[in-house]
């Protein structure tokens, strides 16, 4: 019999392997990043970025950091046409928080 602790862990990555399968986005992480636009050099094309906010007695303090998504994209492959904060991906939201 698994002990109690490897068995929450086998369902929790159960669900986390099942979730996209089935082509439901995976929950946002909370708290939720920031919806930004501004235009590109060219002056006409509305770039979207997203700001994650450091938490914390020293949040003023941080560093910023700027990442760029690979080729896959940064929102979920479960999106469906539904682009914002609540449908990044895991992958960037993740790295975000961090």
């Amino acid at each position: 019999m698994m002990s109690l602790p490897l068995r929450v862990i086998s369902i929790a990555l159960s669900a986390f392997l099942i979730i996209p399968l089935m082509g439901a986005a995976p929950p946002p992480i909370l708290p939720l990043s920031e919806r930004v636009t501004f235009l590109s050099a060219d002056g006409a094309t509305m770039l979207v970025g997203y700001i994650f906010r450091p938490q914390g007695r020293h949040a003023a303090r941080m560093p910023a950091v700027v990442m760029m998504h690979g080729r896959a994209g940064a929102y979920s492959s479960a999106a469906d046409g539904t682009y914002s904060a609540t449908t990044l991906s895991r992958r960037h939201q993740q790295w975000g928080h961090l």
